[in-house]
């Protein structure tokens, strides 16, 4: 059918359950795309009309997001081209479109192709936004409603890790190089793909923890594991830090060191020794008045920047 029809190809994947056996992948992933050409949002007004109609494009699950930035090339160019009309015959190409993750209400969407058409910023600031960071691209000046796709492409993320079908992926197109895009762009933009600290699942880390040591795939995941992170969390032992003992509440069942910890298996040698020093006057003043803070070695490469004490 594709040499008689032509159009792009589409294969499905056979993987192997054993040595005799092999199941094929029919149903193939539904994707929701959204093609925005960047001529239409500068010039706003009638051509923005009709820009929000979505289109299905089928890919392969085990795809990445460079297949997928192929195939809806392929399918805008066995379109005709109809969004770029000042293109001509030229086909398009990867680094004429600019793939955007968008979820929420299209009414966003809307109102930020609208915004680019009104946008009458003036140059110089665009300039000297631009020269204090190369990586960004000002263009309108208008940030896009949601995350954008582009740093996906150089990795080995496929579509089967994402959940695209509950989203909707817009495809911003360039009439040239000359011309530019749309929206603002921020490039060389990092990602993380590792395990979530919490539901130990290889994903795409999107949240951290604001001790810099762990992340998540999602806030859901970072909520849930509070409870087994507080506790050896840097960011809480800076915050109390800064807060000093002054912030600290005395307890109403406190015993001013006549009891000491509950043990824990056999740390009951530790726990006698601290509470002998904690009935040491000199010593618990000294905490108390906040005069280690002149003591503590911040700089040790070996130590904990004074979190411990």
């Amino acid at each position: 059918m594709h040499s008689r029809y032509g159009g792009s190809e589409i294969k499905r994947y056979s993987i192997a359950l054993s040595s005799w056996s092999n199941t094929v992948e029919t149903r193939l992933k539904q994707i929701s795309v959204v093609v925005l050409p960047a001529s239409r949002l500068y010039s706003g007004g009638a051509q923005l009309e009709g820009l929000d109609i979505e289109y299905n494009v089928q890919i392969a699950k085990r795809k990445g997001y460079l297949d997928l930035k192929r195939r809806i090339v392929d399918c805008i160019n066995a379109d005709g081209n109809k969004y770029l009309v000042s293109r001509g015959q030229q086909p398009l190409t990867e680094v004429d479109i600019r793939l955007w993750k968008f979820s929420g209400e299209k009414l966003h969407l809307v109102d930020a192709c609208q915004d680019i058409s009104k946008k009458t910023a003036d140059d110089q600031v665009m300039k000297d936004e631009t020269q204090r960071d190369p990586d960004l691209e000002v263009n309108s000046n208008v940030e896009f409603p949601g995350e954008t796709l582009e740093p996906f492409i150089s990795t080995s993320q496929t579509l089967e890790d994402d959940t695209l079908e509950s989203a909707v992926v817009v495809v911003e197109v360039r009439d040239n190089q000359s011309q530019g895009f749309a929206f603002k762009f921020l490039k060389n933009q990092r990602i993380y793909i590792g395990k979530c600290e919490f539901c130990t699942q290889r994903k795409i880390l999107k949240v951290e923890c604001a001790c810099k040591r762990v992340k998540y795939c999602t806030p859901e995941c970072l909520d849930k594991d509070k409870r087994w992170h507080l506790p050896s969390c840097s960011a809480l032992a800076d915050d109390e830090l800064k807060k000093g003992v002054s912030s600290f509440q005395r307890s109403k069942a406190a015993r001013d060191g006549k009891v000491g910890l509950s043990n824990l298996g056999n740390t009951c040698y530790m726990n006698s020794s601290l509470q002998c020093l904690s009935n040491c006057w000199e010593l618990t003043k000294y905490f108390l008045d906040e005069r280690f803070k002149a003591d503590l070695n911040e700089n040790n490469p070996l130590g904990t920047e004074g979190r411990l004490v």
